[in-house]
């Protein structure tokens, strides 16, 4: 896996927040992005659990800012 032109992830950190904050989400790298499916919200109010976030992977490795793009086929 190739991130920013590295052959390695390096350390983990915080970099950004969701559109609508999401517990217990599944997420995925497809392409130049990160999309985030589901989930339950943080707040027990919000319905995010038929929702698709997605943030683009910025050509230095980080991430954009997360949008809500859609909602899931199910």
């Amino acid at each position: 896996m190739h991130v920013a032109g590295r052959r390695d992830l390096g350390a983990f950190s915080r970099s950004g927040t969701l559109d609508l904050p999401a517990a217990g989400a599944q997420a995925m790298v497809l392409g130049n992005a990160v999309y985030v499916f589901g989930g339950a919200s943080t707040d027990l109010q919000t319905h995010v659990e038929r929702l698709i976030q997605m943030a683009p992977i910025n050509s230095d490795g980080t991430l954009g800012a997360f949008t809500t793009i859609g909602p899931t086929m199910l």
